[in-house]
This record gives structure tokens, sequence and C-alpha cells, in this order.
């Protein structure tokens, strides 16, 4: 980019990379309480008709939609990680540390 490194065009450049990963559309309740999930959304989490998907509301009022993953896909990521961190500490000093415990 020659001499605009660190200028407004990386500002903007950086600022068009985040809204081409984060958006926001919009979509319609009808009567029965449908809602049809715009294409960009279906693609982005990879749903396709008959796909199962989890919601979560928080403290806010924000909704989360995430594609659900079954119980067996569920526990294959479980044993992925169970046992992948590796310390030099016992339980219970992780314990006071994350206390704040000297």
């Amino acid at each position: 980019m020659g001499g605009c490194e660190g200028s407004y065009f990386d500002s903007a450049l950086y600022a068009i990379g985040i809204l081409e990963r984060h958006f926001i559309v919009s979509a319609v309740i009808d009567n029965a309480g449908q809602v049809v999930l715009p294409e960009i959304v279906r693609e982005r989490l990879g749903l396709s008709p008959g796909s199962v998907v989890d919601f979560r509301v928080d403290e806010y009022g924000r909704a989360f939609l995430w594609k659900s993953q079954d119980v067996a896909e569920r526990l294959a990521n479980l044993e992925r990680v169970v046992g992948s961190l590796k310390i030099d500490m016992t339980t219970d000093e992780v314990m006071a540390m994350t206390r704040g415990e000297d």
C-alpha cells in the first residue's frame, strides 16, 4: 500500500474486513411465529433444510443463534480437548490462583 501504512486507508480496509465477517440482517416473524433465515445467515452457518439450530438469549436481551451439534459430535469435540492442558500445578494450586490466594 505504499505510504499508506497506519493511515486512514488502513483503518478503512480493516473496517471493511470487519463488516465482511459481521453483519446485521432483518427478517419478519409471520403469524405462525416463524422466521425465514436470510440466505447469508444460512450460508455462513452452513444451514440447510432440516438443520437444527440452538438459541441463547442473554441477560441483555441479545439473541444468539448457531448450528446445533448432535450429541456424538459434542462428545467428540470434548474428547479432543480432554487432557490437552499441560501445566505443572496441582488442582489445588490452580484453584488458589483463580481465587487470588497466595
